[in-house]
């Protein structure tokens, strides 16, 4: 096909674009979508300009995340800024992101009283560049790409919300999530007790269906959850401050009252929590 003739056809197809964002007729929003179909097939008569190509870098793509590091490094040493710009960079990654968000909030599915706004191939591309900026931004403030995500990749796999089964019994089993031993009374959270932290932590066993970050979760004797896993925020913060963590129990809440004195022995390859019965004037840990 020549030149010629694809400059042509994209005139057509602009002038069809044009001539339904200018009618008064029909549905504004089906015109809309029938423009962005037309625009969209323009991408196709384009096949050498690399202008929607996915491929169109010169180079072999990354397949490693140390690669791709040391790809953005070396680019980053190039572009404005310099490597140690990081400010520069962030700024950058908001920009690319706020384009990324911007399908987003006008996806016609999430939100179908909005305009539309760009096509398939831009919100590919614009979701790549956000991707990609943040990467950069992160390599140049010297994190280790894939450090970063086999450190993330745990907490995503046993978020804390994950549901654990509901066992038969009594018998409280699951997860250590850092190991130790530990005695105190139950102290329970939940969404009806706003005030939830006490007084004296280290005198209680904080047991809760799951957990999310909070810093004072460390001041706690020990922690016992139903959800989560290994990866999820209790486990985290259980094992930076050192304190007996058990997660994904499945019925912690449901067997152990408020003020209950129990023992927590994380200590071998599989947690006991036994009930003990309270001596008179006990001081707890």
């Amino acid at each position: 096909m020549s030149a010629h003739i694809i400059f042509e056809n994209e005139i057509t197809s602009c002038q069809e674009a044009a001539g339904l964002l200018l009618s008064n007729e029909g549905d504004p929003r089906t015109n809309y979508q029938k423009i962005f179909h037309i625009l969209e097939g323009c991408k196709d008569r384009f096949p050498d300009t690399g202008m929607y190509a996915p491929d169109s870098g010169k180079g072999e793509f990354p397949t490693t995340l140390k690669e791709l590091q040391v790809e953005l490094l070396e680019h980053a040493k190039i572009g404005r800024g310099g490597v140690g710009d990081s400010d520069f960079r962030l700024g950058i990654f908001i920009d690319n992101l706020g384009s990324a968000i911007r399908h987003h909030t006008h996806d016609p599915t999430l939100n179908p009283t909005s305009r539309l706004h760009g096509t398939p191939a831009s919100r590919v591309a614009d979701a790549g560049h956000a991707i990609v900026q943040l990467l950069t931004l992160m390599a140049v403030e010297g994190v280790d790409l894939q450090e970063a995500v086999n450190a993330a990749l745990p907490n995503l796999r046993g978020k804390d919300f994950m549901k654990s089964a509901v066992p038969d019994g009594d018998t409280i089993s699951g997860t250590i999530a850092c190991h130790g031993w530990t005695r105190g009374e139950v102290w329970k959270i939940s969404p009806t007790k706003p005030d939830w932290f006490p007084a004296e932590p280290k005198k209680f066993i904080l047991v809760a269906s799951h957990l999310t970050s909070d810093s004072r979760i460390s001041k706690f004797a020990g922690i016992i959850t139903d959800n989560g896993s290994f990866g999820c925020h209790a486990g985290i913060i259980a094992r930076e401050a050192g304190i007996p963590c058990l997660v994904g129990t499945g019925n912690a809440t449901r067997v152990l009252k408020e003020f209950d004195l129990v023992e927590l022995d994380c200590n071998g390859n599989a947690a006991v929590v036994k009930k003990v019965p309270k001596e008179p004037g006990e001081n707890l840990p």
